[in-house]
């Protein structure tokens, strides 16, 4: 299982998942559709969850969910899994896994 470490309000992530162990800081992400962050699945990618904890349907950016050919601003009514790179442009806070 992949883990991150928060910071003091920003996340370092591993060299070996493509960001070279550089630190950024990231922030809930908040559109028209609500303000959001993310959870790591077992894959690595980022659950992308409303503040609620409810599963993200929509997002108001040119992204793509993996394993769709829709954006992100079509309705994806099983939730929205982003890659992280995709969920790092978003500036997107990311859980810790469990």
């Amino acid at each position: 299982m992949l883990a991150a470490t928060f910071l003091y309000g920003s996340l370092r992530l591993p060299p070996r998942l493509g960001t070279q162990g550089l630190e950024m800081t990231m922030s809930k992400y908040t559109d028209e559709y609500g303000s959001f962050f993310g959870r790591l699945n077992e894959d690595g990618n980022v659950i992308v969850l409303h503040e609620t904890g409810e599963a993200a349907t929509r997002l108001d950016v040119n992204v793509y969910p993996v394993g769709s050919q829709l954006s992100a601003r079509y309705e994806h009514a099983a939730g929205i899994v982003l890659t992280r790179e995709d969920a790092a442009k978003l500036r997107l806070e990311i859980e810790e896994a469990n």
